[in-house]
């Protein structure tokens, strides 16, 4: 039974942040749902020394319980047996970055389970397949604006 769930989003900007809040806020049985944000400088320090700050729906909420790394690296996890680091990694970084973003987080994306492609434009997964197995890619599409 799994009771760590490790989700990692590569590229949390607006719509990466508000992905990865959204989904540390989820709490179902005794899951644990572990986030880690990847993000540039000045996003990692905001979020590390003032939480991340969700708006919705005219109500602000302040979430403390995320990880926040500007370069790929693994979290501590507490459950160090986990065969991937993350169940699920995000990639929500502009089109324009995405063959970069690959290159740079390509072992991390290669450990992990499953590779959630949440972007604009179309032509991202056959970019994608070209250095990642199709076996692990799933895409995903929002209608939310951030």
């Amino acid at each position: 039974m799994i009771d760590v769930i490790n989700i990692g989003i590569i590229g949390a900007g607006a719509i990466g942040c508000l992905f990865g809040g959204n989904i540390s806020k989820v709490k179902y049985n005794n899951i644990t749902i572990n986030v880690t944000l990847y993000t540039r400088e000045r996003h990692k320090k905001a979020i590390r020394d003032n939480g991340l700050i969700l708006e919705q729906n005219g109500k602000k909420e302040n979430l403390l319980n995320l990880n926040v790394f500007t370069e790929p690296k693994y979290p501590n996890r507490p459950n160090i047996n986990d065969k991937f680091p993350f169940q699920y990694l995000f990639l929500t970084t502009k089109t324009y970055d995405l063959e970069s973003a690959i290159d740079e987080y390509c072992e991390l994306i290669k450990n992990s389970k499953y590779f959630i492609i949440l972007q604009n434009g179309i032509g991202n997964v056959e970019i994608v397949k070209k250095k990642i197995s199709h076996f692990k890619i799933l895409r995903a599409v929002t209608s939310n604006g951030a």
